[in-house]
């Protein structure tokens, strides 16, 4: 039987890496999406992301590094692409991200943070849906 202080403890457990497990399932899935070829990262290098205090640095290659791939590709089919892909947004994530845990204003930085976050993964998401529905174009035989 399992007893009330385990499954608190469990719970707490849950609460504090299921963002993160979410997250990073949506930037590997968009990754993937991405041709190997032009991939800043791989997929399974942005589940680093799950390790607690090490995602703090980590942060700041995968928030990066995801839009630049997703960038690469809409620059290689042809044309400017959509901006930065978000890359913009990964980055005020990433600082703000470091500063939840500087006390009094910790708080705010989280607001902040969680609503930069679901920004970049909108727009993440969006853009690699395009890429999954492109099936016209292939990377070896891009014009150049």
């Amino acid at each position: 039987m399992i007893s009330l202080p385990e499954l608190l403890i469990f719970g707490v457990l849950c609460l504090i890496f299921l963002p993160s497990i979410l997250i990073s399932w949506m930037l590997s899935t968009a990754v993937a999406r991405v041709p190997a070829g032009l991939r800043r990262i791989s997929p399974p290098a942005v589940w680093l992301l799950v390790v607690p205090f090490f995602n703090l640095a980590w942060n700041f290659v995968v928030f990066r590094q995801v839009p630049r791939s997703l960038r690469d590709y809409f620059t290689e089919r042809g044309g400017e692409g959509p901006g930065d892909c978000g890359e913009g947004l990964g980055l005020a994530y990433s600082i703000l991200s470091c500063f939840i845990l500087v006390p009094k204003i910790g708080p705010v930085a989280w607001v902040a943070a969680f609503v930069l976050v679901v920004l970049f993964i909108i727009k993440v998401h969006r853009l690699s849906r395009e890429v999954q529905n492109d099936r016209s174009f292939n990377p070896q035989e891009s014009p150049s």
